[in-house]
């Protein structure tokens, strides 16, 4: 009797559970199953906030791609840029937007200012030197989340600011000459069908042009004459110089027309006039260069050789400074400057192959260059450099 009840105790021990392992294996369980939802929930919050990187990332990217693909806008600040966010599509519950813009001082070492004054000439002084540095923030809320997000992008312009002055030579000295008082400007048009005796004297462009019918030639004069001629260096043109150098700097701001400038196409001619013009009454009918197809405004109809060319790429139409410089326009400047009454200026005209071998006929691209009363670093200029 008493052996089997110990027999029996016996057997309980090896194969039951006291009430006290039994409560210690719940809470090794609870305990387990708390750390397994914490763990859960610490792993759905990490690739939510994966994710929400991820997407904040590439919409990034495509704001970026947007600001650098819209037009440099100097001195442009916050507002300007702000179309280029507005073209990227918003997900719901993101925004972005353009929190600052500062802009190159000029300096090797780049910084940036918040002040940029648009009044200035590009490239000088308080003006806009060509690089801003945008700012920009976006805030995407994403399964409850929000992340804020600040980025900058540096735009850079990749137009035509105005070429530096080249040096001169040891020893010289430049005098550039572009004040409205000291340029002369103007074109004249033939349309068929239509009168050729109007005047187009505002000083704001030139215009060349070459179709079947339709032909249009400007006019270009500077006063080159000791002690008249006012220099943009200060002073004017010493007498008893001797010139070494001369660059003529046009800025072609617009284009129009097909087809495509090519290798052989899109030519000019720079001819020397040869009698006096007025450009208070310049006409087609009255100009003093000859308008047969074959001519050349030159004494003696004598082809120029001082030819330039707007492009060769396709759809050129960029607008773009242009410096002339050639040993007949140094000897055309040394001869105004030695004897003021023979200076009648030059005209500008399509290079065709008539006269000049080079593309121009019944389609051909029109050009429009600022004149004498435009901004002054787009005016016409002509720089002499003497010793």
């Amino acid at each position: 009797m008493n052996s089997s009840k110990r027999r029996s105790s016996s057997e309980s021990g090896q194969h039951g559970f006291t009430l006290f392992e039994v409560v210690v294996s719940v809470m090794l369980l609870s305990v387990l199953a708390s750390a397994v939802m914490v763990g859960f929930n610490t792993s759905i919050q990490a690739g939510d906030a994966h994710r929400i990187s991820a997407f904040n990332a590439e919409w990034s990217r495509r704001l970026e791609v947007a600001i650098d693909e819209t037009p440099y806008l100097p001195c442009g600040d916050a507002a300007a840029y702000d179309t280029a966010l507005a073209s990227v599509p918003r997900p719901n519950g993101s925004t972005a937007e353009i929190t600052a813009v500062t802009y190159w001082d000029g300096s090797a070492t780049p910084t940036f200012t918040i002040n940029c004054n648009s009044s200035a000439a590009p490239r000088s002084a308080g003006g806009d030197m060509g690089a801003q540095r945008i700012t920009y923030k976006t805030t995407s809320t994403r399964s409850g989340r929000t992340k804020t997000t600040n980025n900058t992008i540096l735009k850079r312009y990749e137009g035509a600011y105005a070429e530096p002055p080249t040096d001169p030579p040891p020893g010289g000295s430049t005098c550039t000459i572009s004040q409205p008082g000291q340029v002369d400007t103007n074109w004249v048009n033939e349309t068929a069908g239509s009168p050729r005796n109007t005047v187009y004297n505002n000083g704001n462009e030139m215009n060349i042009l070459y179709l079947l019918g339709t032909r249009r030639f400007s006019y270009l004069r500077f006063n080159i004459e000791a002690g008249v001629s006012t220099c943009n260096e200060g002073g004017t043109l010493p007498s008893g110089a001797n010139i070494v150098a001369a660059r003529l700097r046009l800025f072609t701001f617009n284009i129009g027309g097909l087809p495509a400038c090519g290798a052989n196409s899109c030519w000019h001619a720079l001819e020397r006039v040869r009698s006096n013009w007025d450009p208070s009454t310049l006409t087609w009918n009255n100009q003093p260069c000859p308008t047969a197809n074959a001519t050349s405004c030159r004494p003696g109809d004598v082809p120029s050789n001082i030819l330039f060319q707007h492009g060769t790429g396709a759809f050129d139409w960029s607008a773009r400074f242009q410096t002339i410089e050639h040993a007949d326009l140094l000897a055309d400047v040394r001869q105004f400057y030695s004897n003021p009454s023979t200076n009648y200026g030059w005209a500008i005209k399509e290079a065709c192959a008539l006269t000049y071998g080079k593309a121009c006929g019944s389609a051909t691209p029109g050009f429009q260059f600022r004149g004498r009363l435009g901004t002054p670093a787009e005016r016409p200029a002509l720089e002499v450099v003497y010793q």
